[in-house]
């Protein structure tokens, strides 16, 4: 609960304008060439600080490479100096808990009162911290999640890293996969999911509006999705009707989403147009709320 307190404040400080960010560079995805990691592989360089803080800090945070798994640190700089202070050699898992608490801040703050059953869209490491901090906001007895990646069989061997994984938190849900419940008779797995969190690395949509409504094309139940795997140019998870049809919709930056992110295909289909639906930066949302 901590870090989700920490990130909310971070998104209200940066919605207010009491944080600076760069531009995002991306290596190894669209427009530039491929890493030879692999044409998945990408590396991200991000540098910010906040106003009238000490420090200023550049993060690397690298994965999706075929050699190994995600990597990364972080380098801290004094305001004052322009020297480098300290250097995090934390391999990347700082940014995969505060991917994780992002996404669980907005869905604590937005998912439905009831929630049977999550939809989890990927198996990567980062699914893996998106289920420890959900463990944190949903219901002790919310256990069902159904995973739905690339093949079965890596929708399965995630299942099974889960249940014998040391980290007590990982043993606690009750994981299927999605063709498991199409082979049981359930047509639409997704429909009966209350909260969905994406952490593909697709450049296409893996979820459409026909998984999550019923036959009349009508949802007789609130869904809340976070999606967080479009984080470079062109990547996408989400139909255009999904988020089309969404109530609200909320980004970190909205400066940044019309590049990058789930939302830069709906700016773009949209072109001069204004969204028909309301459109918030996460951090204003909250100031408004307060």
């Amino acid at each position: 609960h901590l870090l989700l307190d920490n990130q909310e404040e971070a998104f209200r400080m940066l919605s207010r304008g009491d944080v600076s960010i760069c531009p995002i560079q991306t290596l190894g995805q669209v427009p530039l060439q491929p890493l030879l990691a692999g044409p998945d592989a990408q590396v991200c360089v991000k540098t910010g600080y906040a106003k009238d803080d000490n420090v200023f800090c550049v993060k690397i945070a690298a994965g999706g490479g075929t050699f190994a798994g995600n990597t990364g640190m972080m380098q801290v700089y004094c305001q004052k100096t322009l020297r480098l202070q300290t250097l995090l050699q934390d391999e990347g898992i700082l940014t995969e808990m505060r991917t994780a608490a992002a996404a669980c801040l907005a869905s604590r703050i937005l998912m439905p009162q009831h929630v049977d059953a999550i939809g989890l869209i990927g198996a990567s490491v980062q699914a893996r911290w998106q289920l420890r901090f959900l463990r944190a906001i949903v219901p002790a007895s919310t256990r069902k999640v159904v995973v739905r990646s690339r093949s079965q069989a890596s929708a399965a061997a995630f299942r099974h890293s889960m249940r014998e994984s040391p980290c007590l938190l990982d043993r606690q849900w009750d994981i299927v996969t999605y063709e498991e419940e199409l082979e049981s008779g359930n047509r639409k797995p997704l429909q009966q999911c209350a909260l969905i969190h994406t952490v593909s690395c697709s450049r296409s949509p893996v979820l459409s509006a026909h998984d999550l409504l019923g036959d009349d094309g009508k949802r007789v139940s609130p869904l809340h999705i976070s999606a967080m795997g479009a984080d470079s140019v062109g990547k996408q998870e989400l139909s255009l009707d999904i988020v089309a049809s969404a109530d609200l919709l909320l980004c970190d930056s909205i400066a940044q989403s019309k590049q990058r992110g789930e939302l830069q295909h709906y700016f773009q289909s949209l072109g001069e147009e204004t969204p028909s639906n309301t459109v918030l930066e996460l951090g204003q949302f909250l100031n408004e709320a307060r």
